[in-house]
Formats: structure tokens, sequence, C-alpha cells
């Protein structure tokens, strides 16, 4: 089967890599530790995407607010950052696998969420750059005899 018949659904993993707008600074930290990410979605009560936290833009937002006290890691909440969410990236469950490894190589995501529709963001599952690497290698890196 070619990589163009591919869906991402097929390969939607059903691990939460992202944070809620209620958690705070330090699940953010928690979180990306635990994936081993750099970018993780931001999302609502009801799991639609709200927009996306990078690492070293968080770390920016700490050195600026440690200043006054340290116990602000735990104690601030997502949604009281004076920070914009950079837009959501996100892929939907029909895209075709290859658009999608090109979305994630563009924006350098290792994960990113899948989504039900456009208007609503209701995060259905996850897609890992690693599900997918296998079948990209057997496509493009396959050497005739």
């Amino acid at each position: 089967m070619g990589l163009t018949k591919r869906i991402v659904k097929e390969y939607t993993r059903q691990s939460r890599v992202s944070v809620q707008e209620s958690d705070t600074i330090y699940d953010i930290f928690e979180k990306m530790k635990i994936f081993n990410v750099e970018d993780i979605p931001i999302t609502n009560k009801e799991s639609c995407l709200l927009g996306y936290i990078n690492k070293s833009k968080l770390k920016k937002i700490l050195k600026e607010r440690l200043k006054q006290n340290l116990s602000i890691i735990r104690n601030t909440k997502i949604k009281n950052l004076d920070y914009q969410y950079d837009y959501p990236i996100a892929l939907y469950p029909g895209m075709n696998l290859e658009e999608a490894y090109e979305t994630m190589k563009c924006f350098k995501n290792k994960c990113l969420p899948v989504v039900e529709l456009p208007w609503n963001k209701k995060i259905t599952g996850f897609l890992w750059i690693e599900d997918i690497n296998y079948i990209l290698k057997e496509r493009y890196f396959k050497v005739p005899v």
C-alpha cells in the first residue's frame, strides 16, 4: 500500500500529550519531560485545542517572573500567563500520511494532535513521527537489488 493511500486515523495514538489551560507551569514541564517534546498543545476541559506552548518561550516567561517568587512554577495556571498561544497545528483523521509527515517535519514536531473538525478542534488522539518513520523508510529508502 502506498503512503498516499494511508490516512492519519490508522496511526493515531490515544496518549494525552497535552495540558489543560487550568494546569500549572510545573505540569507543562512535567508532561514535556515525560513525552520528550519541546512543544505541547493546550486544551480546554472538553479537549478542544486552544494553542501550543513552546519550551523556550515558557523558559523566557519564567525568567521574567521568577524574579518575583519561585512558587510561581507550582501556582501559576496556563490561562493566567500573559502570553499569546502559538497558532494550533493539528492533523485531521482523513488526511493522508504523507501530508501529515511533511507538516510534522516542517514544524519540527515529534507529535501532533489529531482533531475531529476544524471549528471545534476536539482532540481524538495524537500522531507520533516515530510511528510512521518505518513506512517512509520502506517507501523511500528501499534499494532495488
